[in-house]
């Protein structure tokens, strides 16, 4: 659990663990992992995402919760699966 900004090239998987971010936490970098399809993104509450998700390798998923919240992507996402969790806008 990251509570506070990620300032960063790239932010890596190196396994299939769980990255939670939390309210108003952003990142200014990509999001990857070291083998595809692993890494779970959650990002819980309002997020800027300035940079691609699954720039080289896919993750595994990446989850949005948090009612009335936003988060902003300003590059691609590529995820074996997007959800938007309970109580996502």
């Amino acid at each position: 659990i990251i509570n506070g900004d990620i300032f960063a090239t790239v932010t890596e998987f190196q396994a299939d663990n769980t990255l939670t971010l939390t309210d108003g936490s952003d990142v200014d970098g990509n999001i990857d992992s070291l083998v595809a399809t692993q890494g779970k993104l959650v990002l819980a509450g309002d997020h800027l995402i300035d940079g691609t998700i699954g720039a080289t390798k896919a993750l595994n998923t990446v989850t949005v919760v948090g009612a009335g919240k936003t988060v902003d992507f300003t590059g691609d996402i590529t995820a074996g699966s997007l959800n938007f969790g309970l109580l996502a806008n």
